[in-house]
């Protein structure tokens, strides 16, 4: 009998508060690397290993395990480090980032926002609702990671221009505006890599 050695070290494990040291016989073809966690079960099964051992054998088969993921990982980690590139953001993450960076452009521009993300029933949502000086403008906001469906601006064709219109009259309605000369701007908000260009299309429709 003798302790189990691992990494130079008796091994042992901890219940509770108390350290329980386990004294297992030595089995050299059991132990062997060739012998994998299956083949240690169906003997535990039948009983000709004891559950101290199978601990300590399933155990030493997790830390393993686990040391092979983290060096892959870690290699991985290394060999991308100078070529990553930034994620790929989902479409409600990417709508999120492009409708801040348009509040940034236009209240940098002086606009005055009094409502983001107005929305209206199943008839539709206006991304920024503004006004420039008396003027109300209505803003929509297109964001793209790339052109492979085209420009930010393209998405914005006739039948998105009617429902933003139906949208705006629900808008001067729940809030009572009678009289007030308004305008439909378009803000395309390109995200290619690290590299951020805004194009403010005023007047973008009638």
């Amino acid at each position: 009998m003798h302790y189990e050695k691992l990494r130079g070290r008796t091994n042992f494990r901890k219940f509770g508060n108390s350290v329980h040291y386990m004294k297992i016989k030595r089995i050299p073809q059991i132990h062997s690397t060739a012998f994998g966690k299956t083949q240690w079960l169906k003997l535990a099964e039948k009983e000709m290993i004891n559950e101290a051992q199978t601990r300590v054998f399933l155990f030493r088969h997790e830390r393993a395990a686990a040391s092979r993921f983290e060096w892959m990982s870690f290699e991985m980690e290394i060999g991308e480090k100078n070529n990553r590139k930034p994620a790929k953001l989902t479409r409600d993450e990417l709508a999120k980032l492009g409708e801040e960076h348009a509040a940034k452009h236009v209240a940098a521009l002086g606009y005055r926002i009094v409502k983001r993300n107005f929305r209206f029933g199943k008839v539709g949502e206006i991304d920024i609702v503004a006004y420039d000086g008396e003027c109300l403008v209505f803003i929509e906001v297109k964001a793209r990671q790339d052109n492979s469906y085209g420009t930010p601006e393209s998405a914005v064709d006739a039948r998105k221009q009617g429902q933003l219109k139906r949208v705006a009259k629900m808008y001067y309605y729940v809030n009572a505006i009678s009289e007030a000369v308004c305008r439909f701007d378009v803000i395309a908000v390109d995200l290619f890599g690290n590299k951020v260009d805004i194009r403010h299309h005023k007047n973008a429709f009638y």
